[in-house]
């Protein structure tokens, strides 16, 4: 944990009068939104108004009344946008008759404290009483918003704690949450949007990474490589 890591994207499809008790296992193959060889990692959940389908290659799908997200962890850095994008894609492709809002693309990594020196949440706030105030240390969590190609862009920035070989590693965690709506009513546009809006996933996360690790990190980011 000596430089910064993803450890999770997913993409989030906003709807209106979405359906969760579809989503099931057989749905997603029969439908080629999972190969075939995908193993369930437990039994799939449905207790409406939710359903999930979760595999052991770290992918899951979650269905609700007014969305549907799928996620990716990563566990060993090597960070693969392409199963997220096909599995969004294939879905909203599947069902194209819901009433599809908005679009976000999301990713999340951390750093361990340890290895910084310059930079902490505090390190970008003036100084002043209200990094003074209370009994102990002030915990920082921030949050910047900007725009960035024809998308809302909301970076979040917060401590934690990890277990590690059994021990407890305090980390800064980095969130990103790429957001853009969906404004026309006419149902082939909007999925001609979210399909553009979806190949827009590497990018945004070029822009994460670039984000986190040369503006936020800076020379920290460079020390550790």
């Amino acid at each position: 944990m000596d430089k910064f890591e993803t450890t999770e994207i997913s993409v989030v499809v906003v709807a209106n009068s979405n359906n969760p008790t579809i989503l099931n296992p057989d749905f997603l193959r029969i439908n080629y939104i999972v190969p075939e060889n995908w193993e369930l990692a437990k039994p799939p959940i449905c207790v409406e108004p939710m359903a999930e389908v979760a595999y052991k290659n770290n992918v899951r799908i979650t269905a609700q009344l007014d969305r549907v997200m799928f996620h990716e962890n990563f566990m060993t850095g090597q960070v693969n946008t392409s199963n997220i994008k096909k599995l969004s894609s294939q879905y909203i492709k599947t069902i194209p008759h819901v009433n599809y809002k908005a679009v976000g693309i999301n990713f999340a990594g951390h750093i361990g404290i340890k290895n910084l020196y310059n930079f902490s949440p505090e390190s970008v706030i003036k100084q002043g009483d209200w990094l003074k105030f209370g009994d102990r240390d002030v915990q920082t969590a921030l949050t910047f918003k900007y725009s960035i190609d024809s998308s809302m862009c909301s970076l979040s920035i917060d401590r934690n704690l990890i277990k590690q070989n059994d021990q407890e590693i305090p980390i800064i965690i980095f969130r990103a949450n790429f957001h853009r709506n969906i404004e026309t009513d006419n149902q082939k546009e909007k999925l001609e949007i979210i399909n553009n809006y979806l190949d827009k996933v590497d990018g945004d996360y070029s822009i994460f990474l670039a984000l986190v690790e040369n503006i936020f990190l800076g020379k920290e980011a460079q020390n550790a490589q």
